[in-house]
């Protein structure tokens, strides 16, 4: 929008300056010709709304890629766990919710999820919403803003499409490919839709000018591939226009590597570059079964009810070199959910003003496993070898949060 006001002011300008005996002609005698002042301002607008067809026209595979040039969106990737992050207007990666079908969707510990591994076929469209989201009508960690992916619900009695994709280097080497297909329905009180997607990359590139690390000989990236199957199933009810009740199940693997890291050998005050992070994430898995009911109460009242339970676990592996043969930590797991519902009623009284009420809860609870029999302890100090209640997945930490909206103590 803001580029099309851009074009718009110059074609005006233009306009003005090419008919200047236009102008004159319409003031003679008056010695000065007023002109009204050019609108430059962009929207006002603090939600983007991003379209299937957007979508397609960035060749968008995930989320990531698909909010690349949104305004006030900056993409940046967290090193620590290779995921692809969101920031909105300045914010850092925990301030920005996010949502699938109104569904608040993150692993439950530091609300992190990893954008690369959101893929974005078989969406409908993303609306990204800038600054401060109300917790009582959407839910937790969204200070900076919200983003909600909206699944696309058969329109026909019969429809399916495929789509494949295979990606090249600049030396037209296999870098990966995309496959997916959805087949749906649409009849007068349900729909079905069925979505499969595979999704892989062999690995990424450095720019030509590259030149090679200690762990990174080439431009081609070590330790970059990853891996995505999933699949998802909507089922919804529609006795009239007025009620749209879904439900929805979805199944994800995911597997990953962690970049070497590509700095060549230095030392600092306190750090020494190259970072040796030799990990791996053989097991990234999510599933989330969900409801979502829209009713309209009148042409002005509306009430929504959303349940979910959302799981989510991975592993890493960590090593002690480039050759990933010897391990020298324990493997890691997460083990987390999150379940909840939410009731939101809200009434418009005109454009400009809408009241709105929310009630819900929310648990979240994230574990942390440590298993240490695959830890290589030879050469080590007896006291720094692993013992016998070490190994087998331990539990090392247990958390729970848990949100009321509104709070137990809140009054009218």
């Amino acid at each position: 929008m803001k580029q099309w006001h851009r074009h718009a002011a110059v074609m005006a300008l233009l306009g003005i300056i090419g008919s200047p005996c236009a102008a004159s002609a319409g003031n003679e005698g008056n010695g000065e010709v007023q002109l009204s002042p050019l609108e430059m301002a962009a929207s006002k607008d603090t939600i983007d709304h991003i379209t299937q067809v957007d979508i397609e026209r960035k060749t968008a595979r995930n989320l990531w890629e698909a909010l690349r040039g949104v305004e006030g969106v900056n993409l940046q990737t967290s090193a620590g766990r290779n995921e692809g992050t969101i920031s909105i207007r300045g914010s850092n990666r925990y301030q920005v919710g996010l949502y699938i079908d109104d569904i608040p969707v993150a692993t439950a510990y530091r609300n992190e999820w990893d954008a690369n591994n959101i893929l974005t076929y078989g969406l409908e469209s993303i609306e990204v919403s800038k600054g401060y989201s109300s917790p009582l009508l959407i839910s937790n960690n969204n200070l900076a803003g919200a983003v909600n992916l909206r699944t696309a619900k058969p329109k026909k009695e019969f429809e399916a499409t495929a789509k494949y994709m295979n990606f090249f280097d600049r030396n037209v080497q296999n870098q990966g490919q995309m496959a997916a297909a959805s087949v749906g329905t649409k009849q007068d009180l349900y729909y079905l839709k069925g979505t499969f997607i595979f999704n892989n990359q062999n690995f990424f590139t450095y720019p030509a000018s590259f030149d090679s690390a200690p762990y990174q000989p080439g431009s081609r990236a070590r330790n970059s591939d990853n891996q995505t199957l999933s699949g998802n199933i909507i089922g919804g009810w529609t006795p009239n226009d007025d009620v749209d009740v879904m439900v929805g199940y979805t199944r994800q693997h995911f597997q990953k590597g962690q970049p070497f890291d590509a700095a060549q050998t230095r030392t600092g005050d306190s750090t020494t570059y190259p970072y040796k992070r030799f990990w791996e994430w053989p097991e990234y898995e999510t599933s989330r079964l969900y409801a979502n009911g829209n009713f309209n109460l009148s042409s002005k009242a509306h009430l929504k009810a959303v349940a979910y339970y959302d799981w989510h676990q991975d592993t890493s592996k960590s090593y002690t070199d480039v050759s990933m043969t010897r391990r020298d930590s324990a493997d890691k797991t997460y083990d987390q959910f999150t379940t909840g519902g939410q009731l939101t009623f809200d009434y418009t009284f005109n454009p400009a003003n809408k009241i709105a009420l929310s009630a819900g809860y929310r648990l979240l609870s994230h574990k942390e496993y440590n298993d240490y029999s695959v830890f290589d302890d030879t050469g080590l100090k007896p006291k720094l070898k692993k013992k016998a209640a070490d190994v087998g997945s331990q539990l090392d930490e247990h958390i729970t949060e848990t949100y009321d909206l509104p709070p137990k103590n809140w009054s009218a």
